[in-house]
């Protein structure tokens, strides 16, 4: 996707640990990403819209230091510096849908019985710890199993891509002994989703499904290559 030349440059700008060393390559859907060096030296990609909009502060060395110093007992909660964290503001969110009969998102959430672990609740600090630092741009916090609340034996930080495939609605496929997404199928067999679901939604035998191949197609070559 074309650059926008209009977009402000950002270069040499700072935003609390980061600083701006250059333009980086858009994202697919075309929001402009940032080469940026946190103060503790880490140089990485970043989302403009996250460092504006505070989401993004520091590579995450931030919250290291703030969970080193709740082990230490140097920490106060609630202080400033902690609230502007983004793993502050996901733990406030959560607890909004969760909690908040009028948060907008509550109904899918607290009002279908999603609930927080007492510990989690309480502490911030505690969530932080169990949790640890939010990896960057691209991350939220997934429940793996949907049905079940938040708690540390069930929660990860996950890709969009990955939480994509563990909403309610998608259909999972049993082939093999092993069940997954259809989309998880389509990568491992080489098959294209659409091709998948066309085939699941007219009736086909999944076995069949997943393992016809269209003559000739880049697809029977890929699954060819997998299995060698």
């Amino acid at each position: 996707m074309p650059r926008n030349h209009k977009l402000k440059d950002e270069t040499g700008h700072r935003y609390d640990r980061w600083t701006v060393l250059h333009r980086d390559q858009d994202c697919c859907h075309g929001a402009a990403k940032w080469i940026c060096r946190c103060d503790c030296g880490t140089v990485t990609s970043v989302k403009g819209q996250s460092l504006r909009d505070g989401m993004s502060r520091s590579c995450g060395c931030l919250a290291k230091e703030i969970i080193s110093r709740m082990q230490t007992g140097d920490f106060k909660y609630g202080e400033a510096e902690t609230r502007s964290i983004p793993e502050y503001k996901i733990w406030c969110n959560m607890k909004q849908r969760c909690l908040n009969p009028r948060n907008n998102h509550f109904d899918r959430y607290g009002g279908r019985g999603i609930t927080i672990s007492p510990e989690w609740i309480a502490s911030f600090g505690t969530f932080l710890a169990d949790m640890g630092p939010w990896p960057g741009t691209g991350y939220s916090i997934e429940r793996v199993n949907n049905e079940s609340g938040y708690c540390k034996e069930n929660c990860r930080w996950a890709t969009d891509k990955e939480q994509a495939r563990n909403k309610r609605n998608n259909r999972l496929i049993t082939h093999g002994g092993k069940t997954q997404t259809m989309a998880a199928w389509a990568e491992e067999t080489g098959l294209l989703l659409i091709t998948i679901w066309t085939r699941i939604h007219k009736g086909w035998p999944v076995d069949r499904a997943l393992t016809t191949y269209p003559r000739n197609s880049m697809a029977k070559k890929l699954a060819g290559a997998t299995r060698k």
